[in-house]
């Protein structure tokens, strides 16, 4: 009986080992799909709040284009000879107070006048005997 039972462990002790080592290989295996798999969802993670970024610029970037298109030369006002500086960083209340100045705020809707939009141009200046406007 003892000696059947050594013949019997002898012969299971190779494929238990073989039995051991593919485990190990299956857990090591399983260990780095688990791993990359954590890789790829922090990747796709990044690549979505980046996408949602661009998206959310590439809709801004798309009305400011609508808007421009939408807005002609006709309505449009040039002022010549102004200084640069003048306006302390915000044009748009900077214009509003000049027409208010130039034209009276009784004349011209005092408080309730709204400016659009007001920025600098790099246009090159009119040749004397050019009209202003």
């Amino acid at each position: 009986m003892k000696e059947d039972l050594r013949v019997l462990r002898e012969e299971s002790f190779p494929e238990l080992a073989a039995l051991h080592k593919a485990q190990a290989e299956s857990t090591n295996e399983y260990t780095e799909m688990g791993k990359s798999l954590t890789d790829t969802m922090e990747r796709v993670a990044v690549l979505e709040q980046s996408h949602e970024r661009m998206a959310k610029e590439h809709k801004k970037m798309q009305e400011k284009c609508m808007d421009l298109e939408n807005h002609s030369p006709r309505q449009n006002l040039r002022f010549i000879g102004i200084p640069e500086g003048v306006e302390a960083g915000n044009l748009v209340q900077f214009i509003k107070d000049l027409l208010l100045e130039l034209f009276g705020a009784d004349d011209f809707g005092g408080s309730s006048m709204t400016v659009d939009h007001a920025h600098r141009t790099l246009m090159p200046k009119p040749k004397s005997g050019d009209s202003l406007l």
